[in-house]
């Protein structure tokens, strides 16, 4: 069993790895996931949502106390 925190990352337009293919079955597999969708965003949110995704991730590290 995973026991760890996690937060899944993804966009609802990949079309290279579709959300209910990937990250929406990882949410479903594993305990306690959290899963933050980017609505509109396609494959590579590194590029094209760099702010928010800068910001996700500083929350969900802030909160690793």
């Amino acid at each position: 069993m995973i026991d760890i925190v996690m937060t899944l990352i993804h966009g609802d337009r990949d079309a290279s790895a579709p959300i209910d293919w990937t990250a929406r079955r990882y949410a479903e597999l594993i305990p306690h996931a959290e899963l933050l969708i980017f609505e509109g965003a396609a494959h590579g949110i590194m590029f094209t949502n760099s702010a928010r995704l800068a910001a996700d991730v500083t929350r969900f590290a802030s909160g690793l106390d």
